[in-house]
């Protein structure tokens, strides 16, 4: 019991400390004061139930953490798409590291940040393309590549098409 308790307590102490839990020698030595069985059981219980809460606090704040990181990353891509998104930047403006965030928004989204930017330019790349009077160099300048050839060759990846096809052939 002894053991279980302790891992609980390790599994908990990286959250801040709060009145309702005690020490770890506080623990340890309430554990060998235990009389019988029912105290320890109390005891187990008690801790047991409060380490739980603290735990599933820990996850609603990792959770609104990962929100926060998801919102401020989509944000900034939809303001600065057309310009060279650096995560180093983006991470900067966010106030983390680029890896925490990176690894926040992948477990969020099941997506890389450089592969959801990638969909944000083209579909923003979409919705550019029904505008006939703008050129597919210009476009893709639009939407943050510089070299209008690979543009072309991620969209076609995409899409299966050239822009100019999607433009034909799927815009009519």
């Amino acid at each position: 019991m002894s053991f279980f308790l302790s891992e609980l307590y390790d599994a908990c102490a990286a959250r801040k400390k709060d009145a309702d839990f005690p020490g770890k020698a506080e623990l340890r030595n309430d554990i060998y004061r235990a009389v019988n069985a029912e105290a320890l059981r109390k005891l187990c219980l008690e801790f047991g139930l409060t380490g739980i809460r603290r735990l599933s606090d820990r996850k609603q704040e990792e959770n609104r953490r990962g929100e926060y990181v998801v919102s401020s990353v989509k944000q900034f891509v939809e303001a600065h798409y057309g310009d060279s998104i650096c995560l180093e930047e983006l991470a900067a403006d966010i106030g983390l590291s680029p890896n925490y965030v990176r690894s926040l928004f992948k477990e969020s989204e099941g997506i890389t940040i450089n592969d959801w930017i990638v969909e944000f330019r083209m579909g923003k790349a979409c919705e550019l393309l029904r505008d006939r009077r703008l050129k597919v160099k210009e476009i893709s300048r639009m939407v943050g590549y510089e070299n209008s050839s690979y543009f072309c060759s991620v969209f076609a990846r995409r899409f299966g098409a050239s822009p100019n096809e999607y433009r034909g052939e799927i815009l009519g």
